[in-house]
């Protein structure tokens, strides 16, 4: 049952990460572009599921924020950085909303009218794309933490942790040898520190030049822009 559950869980992910590129790419891509994201989308979510399964399995990594005065610095810039646009973005939707609801009023809209009019150009014009952005940086960041991570977790024990977290979780404890210890090492350190983390990053890569795509061509041909 764990395996099905664990299973169940990857593939949702997977389904998500695809679901996220391709709403991205419908505003701006046509559909047969949009078949061809979903493909590849989906292609290197599921050769990165056994990095992801690599970091759900290991313990939390100390945040390096923690660990270096460069990186807490850095990491409070970030936030600061973060909070602006936060509030730069709440001031943009609400003139926006100002402009729109003024223009109905002049063309002779009601009150009620107006707001209507106003909130569905605000929600599709500019609080939609936001928002899409802002959970596709969110997932690059959060994607490349997990890749400094995993990086890591191969680089200081092999695997261990994860295999030991595996025989707890799936298969009990597993016949052990020299052989067999170099062997899950090898597959550990080629599959998922080489072949399933570079899918990890492709996962990003793709995340991120479908977003700034869609941001690019919203700012290009928006009505507000």
């Amino acid at each position: 049952m764990n395996i099905v559950f664990d299973s169940i869980g990857g593939f949702v992910a997977v389904a998500g990460i695809a679901v996220l590129a391709v709403t991205l790419a419908s505003s701006f891509l046509p559909s047969s572009l949009v078949v061809l994201v979903a493909i590849w989308t989906t292609m290197v979510a599921l050769l990165a599921l056994p990095a992801l399964a690599m970091l759900f399995f290991s313990p939390p990594r100390v945040p390096l924020r923690e660990r270096s005065a460069l990186m807490a610095s850095a990491s409070w810039f970030g936030r600061a950085v973060w909070s602006g646009a936060v509030f730069a973005l709440s001031i943009g939707i609400g003139s926006v909303a100002g402009v729109v609801a003024s223009k109905a009023s002049e063309g002779g809209e009601d009150f009620s009218s107006g707001l209507s009019l106003a909130l569905n150009a605000v929600g599709g014009l500019v609080f939609l794309p936001a928002l899409l952005a802002v959970v596709s940086g969110a997932f690059i960041t959060m994607g490349a933490r997990w890749n400094s991570d995993l990086g890591a977790i191969v680089a200081e024990d092999g695997g261990a942790s994860l295999r030991l977290l595996v025989e707890r979780r799936w298969t009990g404890t597993m016949e052990r040898s020299p052989r067999r210890d170099d062997i899950f090492g090898l597959a550990v350190e080629v599959g998922v520190g080489g072949v399933s983390r570079g899918a990890l990053v492709l996962t990003l890569i793709t995340v991120g030049v479908v977003a700034a795509a869609m941001v690019a061509d919203w700012l290009r041909f928006s009505p507000v822009a």
